[in-house]
């Protein structure tokens, strides 16, 4: 079978090529064209020269530069969300389901997969270039004036908050960068709501390099009496509960105040049923992510809504449904078809980017149709995460790898899972490509060409940034 570029993965092909891969969603309806291109494209200069990845601990450079803008982020309600894994799914789903109440939501995440535009969304939309462009001139303006030199993620946050106040939001869902305590979004100091999802090991060179140490800093962002909703499990739980109690905040806990259980996955629809118990009623919803750690953070969200509900806003339970089943939050155990060389073909991707989240998604793909065929995987990590221990974890389950290096500073080179790989799985088959579009290629021929591999799934992982770069090499990319 002869081998093809980029072009055999564009859903539209170049004129008069027809393409070879063709997107459709898992019921089989073509997938809109891409929204977002990769983020170069629409990071202006003053932000992409701020060195995406340099961390300062500390909030006095950015409370300064607020202060000169007049504190936009006491300007609207907010939602406040901490945790190693889940906070992204839980910020996403509070957004829509207070959007489906009608309000106008601001919601701020990272990273981005593909564009810096996803990071800042009021109701759904991202910041509009035009937006981006004027207020990032202005901020770096005052950033130079003040000698404040905020770095990307705390120029990102300053720039969000600015937007949605002048936009005038209803309310605003936050989600930390990393940790909590000095994270840059901590500058909030009266949030409705915080949440914090679950602790597990990452960022351990700025956290701490045990469990009890990041639970510290992801409790960080706990207020004085204010509502606290808790997935954390296990020893760390008992960190939640001294913050709470000292800071006098009202706790509510997973598996003690709610909880909630799967009832049916349905695979074709890419939907779960599942039914809450919460402090005042037991309700059944359908959400729209799937595997067992999301029914966890969907439990987390309607927690959330509880304690709204307590504050005086009331959101009845069809008007969560709708929320819920308006979530799309791409590259979390995201399952699409495409048709490959006239043969359709499944293809899952998930940004499992940690111990914790490559164990949900082991365990997700085990209670899956793919649970027991011969998969093709596609790996590619960033250096500063435990990747020895991730490729241990992987390595037990995925014996046909294609490896590869995700084009960003952190990532570690493909070689080097390799070797790792090799270490923990003999017997397994490893390849080395250059980049994850040609991952995804050489996957896919081996899915066909092998009738063992007939049944089995494209499964890519190992980073939201190589989540990032397949979507948009499929043609999958949008918010």
């Amino acid at each position: 079978m002869p081998k093809s570029g980029i072009q055999a993965l564009d859903s539209h092909g170049s004129p008069g090529s027809p393409s070879r891969a063709e997107s459709r969603d898992c019921r089989g309806n073509d997938v809109p064209k891409t929204v977002f291109r990769h983020s170069q494209n629409s990071v202006i200069e003053p932000l992409s020269r701020r060195p995406e990845f340099r961390i300062r601990p500390g909030l006095a450079a950015i409370q300064t530069f607020l202060a000169a803008l007049g504190n936009p982020q006491e300007t609207f309600p907010c939602l406040h969300i901490a945790g190693t894994n889940g906070k992204g799914s839980v910020a996403v789903s509070l957004s829509r389901i207070l959007e489906a109440a009608g309000y106008q939501v601001g919601l701020y995440t990272s990273p981005h997969l593909w564009d810096f535009r996803e990071r800042i969304q009021i109701t759904g939309e991202p910041i509009p270039p035009a937006d981006l462009a004027s207020l990032t001139a202005s901020l770096d303006q005052l950033d130079t004036r003040l000698a404040t030199d905020l770095t990307y993620f705390e120029f990102a946050t300053a720039l969000a908050f600015q937007y949605f106040s002048e936009a005038k939001v209803d309310w605003v869902v936050l989600e930390t960068g990393l940790g909590g305590h000095w994270d840059a979004t901590n500058v909030v100091t009266h949030p409705v709501v915080t949440v914090v999802t679950s602790i597990g090991e990452d960022h351990t060179q700025w956290l701490g390099q045990t469990l009890a140490a990041i639970a510290r800093e992801k409790a960080g962002i706990i207020k004085s009496e204010t509502l606290v909703i808790s997935g954390v499990q296990g020893r760390e739980a008992v960190v939640i509960q001294q913050a709470a109690e000292s800071n006098r905040a009202p706790l509510l806990q997973l598996g003690i105040d709610f909880q909630a259980t799967s009832l049916e996955v349905n695979w074709d629809t890419a939907t779960q049923r599942i039914v809450y118990h919460g402090k005042t009623a037991r309700r059944e919803y359908t959400i729209k992510l799937l595997g067992p750690h999301q029914v966890v953070n969907a439990a987390l969200v309607l927690a959330a809504c509880e304690g709204l509900a307590r504050r005086g806003l009331c959101l009845a339970p069809e008007t969560i449904q709708r929320g819920l089943l308006a979530v799309h939050w791409p590259g979390r155990f995201e399952v699409r078809t495409i048709q490959w060389d006239e043969r359709r073909q499944t293809v899952i991707v998930d940004g499992a980017h940690n111990p914790s989240a490559i164990h949900a998604l082991l365990q997700t793909i085990e209670t899956s149709p793919w649970g027991q065929q011969a998969n093709c995987w596609v790996v590619g990590m960033l250096a500063d995460k435990p990747c020895e221990r991730m490729i241990a974890q992987l390595a037990r389950k995925a014996q046909e790898v294609v490896v590869t290096t995700p084009q960003v500073a952190r990532a570690l080179p493909a070689k080097q899972i390799e070797q790792m790989w090799r270490r923990f799985a003999p017997e397994a088959k490893v390849r080395l490509v250059n980049s994850v579009k040609q991952g995804i290629e050489t996957a896919l021929d081996e899915l066909i060409q092998r009738p063992e591999h007939h049944d089995g799934a494209l499964i890519v992982t190992g980073s939201l940034y190589v989540a990032g770069e397949a979507l948009a090499a499929l043609d999958l990319s949008r918010v």
